[in-house]
């Protein structure tokens, strides 16, 4: 299968967040180091690395846009361009306090409250980037669940590639 790109925001790999969660997560993306996981009452190493295994293949991040096979006819490079086009539009902005909250079956840093921000970052990637991702293939829009999705989820997912976009987007760290 042909290779997946995202769009992510992480934290600068010398602030605290970025130390704190390559610590939980036991993975130093920016590096590639393995990194011993935190000693929390209740879990031994080894049950802690089986409950991080899946977002440790990630690194510490928070999605912009979901992961996507880039369409016929574009490289790497045009996916760079264009995301660093797309990056100039925009100025840094401050975070609030992360809390952490559940998601669905797992466990994230989420913002207590919207940060208007980043909502219009996230949803201006998903939008304006979108014309790079390449078409959802059957097995990948199975894989999404249809039948669990509200009707604009399900729009989301055949339009954008992914359902938990624009109003059913909920930023979060893992």
């Amino acid at each position: 299968m042909s290779p997946r790109y995202a769009i992510y925001l992480a934290p600068p790999g010398d602030t605290a967040l970025w130390a704190f969660g390559s610590a939980v997560l036991g993975y130093d993306a920016a590096t590639g180091a393995d990194l011993t996981p935190p000693a929390l009452a209740g879990f031994d190493a080894e049950t802690w690395h089986a409950l991080t295994q899946e977002p440790r293949r990630y690194g510490f991040h928070g999605t912009l846009k979901a992961p996507f096979r880039l369409a016929e006819g574009l490289d790497e490079a045009d996916l760079f361009a264009a995301v660093s086009a797309f990056a100039t539009g925009y100025r840094p902005f401050e975070l609030p306090p992360l809390d952490v909250q559940q998601l669905g079956p797992f466990l994230a840093l989420m913002t207590p409250t919207p940060v208007p921000a980043l909502l219009d970052l996230a949803g201006c990637a998903v939008v304006e980037l979108d014309a790079l991702r390449a078409p959802l293939t059957d097995e990948e829009v199975a894989r999404r669940r249809p039948e669990r999705l509200t009707a604009r989820q399900l729009e989301h997912l055949h339009r954008y590639g992914y359902p938990f976009v624009l109003e059913d987007f909920r930023f979060h760290m893992t």
